[in-house]
C-alpha cells in the first residue's frame, strides 16, 4: 500500500467510464520533483561506492596486499548474502525510506571511521568493511522499492532502469573523481585520506537529499506479517533465481578479470573499454525503459540474456585496445536491457507489503551468482592451461554458454504467478513505518496508482476502481 488519499471524485467501475459531471483524478507523474531529489541521492551514493573501488589503495596503505584484500572484500561479500533477507524483513516492516535513510547514515560512518584504522590484520576492517556492504545493500534495495510503490507494478521495469542510469553516469564521473583525488601519489596517505573523506561527504549529501525526497508523506504501515521461510516458499520464483544467478555470474567478469585479461595482451589502458560500457548502458537504459510495457517482461530478460551472452564470448576475440570496444558496446546494451526487468519481475511475484523481501531474495541470487562465478572463473583460468586451451578465451566462452544454458532454463520453467490479492476493507493504523506516496498537503490528488487502504490498483483500468457510493469495486 502507497497511498491513503481519495480522490474527490471517484470514477465507476463499469467500463472504466466515470460519473457524469465528475472529471477524472489528475495523475502526478513518476518523474516529478521527488523522483529526481531520489535519484541524486542514489547518484551520490553511487559515487561512494565507485570512489571505494581503490579500497586496495586503503589496504595496501595499511600494510596488506592482495591476499588480505581478497579476504577482506569477500568476508563483506559472504556477510551480505545472508543479510539481504534480513533487511528486506525491515523494509517491509519499517517502510522503505527509513530504511534507506538508515543505511546511507552507516555508508557514511563507515567511510568516515576507515579514516581511524592503523593496521589490515585486525577485526576493525572486516567488521567496517561488512557493515559498508551492508549499507550499500540496504541502500540500494529501499532506494528500489520506495520508487516501485510510487507507480503502477506495468512500470516497474521503466522506474528500475531509470534509477540505475545514475550508477553508469557515477562510473564515469567516479573514475575521474578518483583519479584527481589520487593526484601524483595514489596510495599514499593523503590520497586514500582525501578518498574516504570525499566518499563520505557524498553519503551525508545523499542523507539529506534522501530526506528531501520523502519528506511530507504520510505513512502506513502492514499489520498482516507471515515469518520469513513461508513467505519465501509461497512466492519465489526459481526462474528468476537461476536468471539472476547467471546475471551474477556474467557481469562479475569484466570488472574483476578484464585487467588481468588486457595486461597478458600487452594492453595498457582499458578505460576505453568502461567508459564504452558506462556510455552504452546509459543511453540503452533510456532507449529501452518501456520496452517491458510493449514486449513483456519475459521476453525482455530473455533478449537481455542473449545479448549478455554474446558480449561475453566476444571478449574471447579481443586482441587489441580498440578491439575492446565492440564488447564493451554489447556488454552495455546486454546490462541495460536485462537487470532491470529481472528484478521488477522478481519484485512482482511477491505481494507489496513483502516487496522488501522480494527485491532482497533476487538480489541474494545475483550476489550468489557473483560468489560462483568469480571462482569457477578462477578455476578454468588455472587448469585451462594443462588440457592445452587458451586461459582467458576458454573462461569467457564458458561462462557465455553457462549464460545461455541458463537462460533457456528460465524460457522452460513456468512463468510465475503474480499474487492473489483479497479485495477486503481493512482498518489500517497510520503512522511512521510505511511510506505513501500523497502529500498531506494536496489531498485531492491521486498518485501513481492510487492505493487506498484495503483496495488495489487495477492494472486492466489504469486506476482503482470504486463504487457509486466509495466503496472498492471488484472488477480487476
Amino acid at each position: 500500500m502507497i497511498s491513503s488519499a481519495r480522490p474527490t471524485s471517484s470514477p465507476v467501475a463499469d467500463g472504466g467510464n466515470s460519473v457524469q459531471g465528475s472529471p477524472p483524478p489528475r495523475e502526478i507523474s513518476a518523474y516529478d520533483r521527488r523522483f529526481w531529489l531520489a535519484y541524486s541521492a542514489n547518484l551520490l551514493a553511487m559515487l561512494t561506492v565507485v570512489l571505494l573501488y581503490r579500497y586496495a589503495d586503503l589496504v595496501s596503505h595499511l600494510g596488506g596486499g592482495p591476499y588480505e584484500l581478497g579476504w577482506i572484500v569477500g568476508v563483506g561479500m559472504m556477510g551480505v548474502l545472508p543479510t539481504r533477507f534480513v533487511l528486506g524483513g525491515v523494509i517491509d516492516r519499517y517502510g522503505a525510506h527509513r530504511v534507506w535513510m538508515a543505511s546511507l547514515v552507516a555508508m557514511a560512518a563507515s567511510c568516515f571511521a576507515h579514516l581511524t584504522l592503523t593496521t589490515c590484520h585486525g577485526p576493525g576492517i572486516f567488521l567496517l568493511r561488512l557493515l559498508f556492504a551492508m549499507s550499500v545493500a540496504g541502500t540500494f534495495a529501499s532506494v528500489m522499492i520506495w520508487i516501485g510503490d510510487r507507480v503502477p507494478d506495468v512500470r516497474l521495469s521503466e522506474m528500475f532502469a531509470m534509477l540505475g542510469s545514475g550508477g553508469f553516469i557515477a562510473m564515469v564521473i567516479g573514475s575521474f573523481v578518483g583519479d584527481w583525488l589520487a593526484g601524483a601519489t595514489p596510495g599514499s596517505a593523503q590520497a586514500v585520506r582525501r578518498m574516504l573523506l570525499a566518499a563520505g561527504c557524498m553519503s551525508v549529501a545523499a542523507v539529506g537529499l534522501a530526506w528531501l525526497a520523502g519528506w511530507g508523506l504520510r505513512r502506513i504501515v502492514h499489520q498482516r506479517r507471515r515469518p520469513l521461510l513461508l513467505v519465501l516458499r509461497r512466492y519465489h520464483s526459481v526462474g528468476l533465481a537461476v536468471i539472476s544467478l547467471g546475471s551474477g555470474m556474467a557481469l562479475t567478469l569484466a570488472p574483476t578479470f578484464l585487467r588481468p585479461f588486457t595486461a597478458e595482451l600487452g594492453i595498457g589502458q582499458i578505460a576505453v573499454f568502461f567508459t564504452a560500457y558506462a556510455l552504452t548502458a546509459l543511453v540503452g537504459r533510456v532507449i529501452t525503459r518501456r520496452w517491458a510495457q510493449r514486449i513483456g517482461l519475459r521476453a525482455m530478460i530473455l533478449l537481455g540474456t542473449v545479448v549478455t551472452a554474446v558480449a561475453v564470448a566476444l571478449l574471447a576475440t579481443v586482441h587489441s585496445r580498440l578491439g575492446l570496444i565492440p564488447p564493451a558496446v554489447v556488454l552495455g546494451v546486454g546490462h541495460a536491457i536485462l537487470l532491470p526487468p529481472v528484478f521488477a519481475a522478481g519484485s512482482q511475484t511477491f505481494p507489496r507489503r513483502y516487496r522488501g523481501t522480494g527485491v532482497m531474495f533476487i538480489m541474494a541470487a545475483y550476489d550468489l551468482g557473483t560468489l560462483i562465478g568469480a571462482p569457477l572463473a578462477g578455476a578454468i583460468l588455472r587448469f585451462s592451461p594443462k588440457a592445452g586451451l587458451a586461459p582467458y578465451p576458454t573462461m569467457f566462452l564458458t561462462v557465455a554458454g553457462l549464460l545461455i544454458v541458463l537462460g533457456a532454463c528460465y524460457a522452460l520453467l513456468p512463468e510465475p504467478s503474480r499474487p492473489r490479492r483479497r479485495m477486503i476493507r481493512r482498518n489500517v493504523r497510520v503512522d511512521s513505518r510505511q511510506p505513501i506516496l500523497v502529500p498531506a498537503s494536496e489531498p485531492s490528488v491521486q498518485s501513481e496508482p492510487a492505493i487506498t487502504s484495503g483496495s488495489e490498483f487495477c492494472p486492466s483500468l489504469g486506476h482503482t476502481p470504486h463504487q457509486p457510493d466509495g466503496g472498492p469495486a471488484n472488477v480487476c
